[in-house]
């Protein structure tokens, strides 16, 4: 997604301007093809991108990180874990209280039982499945063979903090280099102003 050579305009511009575009604070981002672990900022569009792929000198593939508005680096206190888990964690919200919502969709899998077992451990909730829409505005990825679209994108917060999501839900981003639809969620905020001593 990121690959900083070979490309006219750096990538991470680009989608630093659809983050932008689509008034996003915080994306998680995969398949960057970036090596090693980097920090940078994109000051044109106000992003700070966090990467991390495999060592200088390998195979640019895979790869994980986040951008997030610089100007939210150092005043937000809120735990947020985003992205692609290639896990299904269905819709039993009864053998899952206060982890799923009653919006779910599809079966659980294995790995989705693991972030399950994970949100418990921590008290975290799947925001993507707390609020009611179409089961498009649900998923996330679309299965190459059978064609059936499921969820395996997700944003998670504590569940102490659930009344500050306002919504979750997958968009189409026009000229993201992904197999994924965008997970997006709307969160009310109060952000600190930074405190200068002179």
């Amino acid at each position: 997604m990121l690959d900083l050579g070979k490309c006219h305009e750096r990538r991470s511009a680009i989608v630093a301007r659809e983050l932008a575009r689509y008034d996003i604070d915080v994306a998680a981002l995969s398949e960057t093809k970036i090596s090693a672990v980097t920090q940078f900022e994109e000051r044109g569009a106000g992003y700070t991108f966090f990467c991390q792929g495999h060592p200088a000198g390998e195979v640019r593939t895979g790869g994980v990180g986040f951008a997030i508005r610089s100007t939210l680096l150092k005043s937000v206190h809120e735990l947020f874990v985003l992205g692609d888990f290639n896990a299904c964690v269905g819709k039993d919200h009864i053998l899952w209280p206060k982890v799923l919502g009653r919006n779910g969709v599809g079966r659980e899998n294995s790995n989705g039982t693991m972030l399950l077992e994970f949100c418990t451990e921590h008290n975290l909730v799947v925001t993507n499945t707390v609020f009611q829409k179409a089961d498009r505005k649900k998923t996330s990825w679309k299965h190459p063979r059978s064609g059936h679209w499921h969820l395996i994108d997700y944003i998670l917060i504590r569940q102490r903090d659930l009344s500050l999501a306002r919504l979750t839900k997958a968009v189409r981003a026009s000229t993201m280099w992904s197999d994924h639809r965008l997970i997006k969620m709307s969160v009310f905020l109060t952000v600190k102003p930074l405190v200068f001593l002179v």
